[in-house]
């Protein structure tokens, strides 16, 4: 069946579509939430390793 594509839409469409954008924008919340989190784990762990060399270096030059 063929669907005339200038039909007027109606109440049950517009739910449809309605639905379809909703679950479409929690799974782009989702994935957006997940790139953060991996993210915000990254700064962390390289401003750790940073401060980690940063006290070997203080300690060898004090040490010398």
């Amino acid at each position: 069946m063929e669907t005339d594509r200038n039909a007027p839409a109606t109440k049950g469409d517009l739910e449809d579509f309605k639905v379809e954008v909703n679950t479409r924008f929690e799974q782009f919340e989702h994935r957006i939430e997940h790139l953060i989190l991996e993210s915000e784990g990254r700064v962390i762990t390289s401003t750790y390793r940073l401060a980690e060399s940063l006290q070997q270096r203080i300690t060898q030059t004090e040490g010398n």
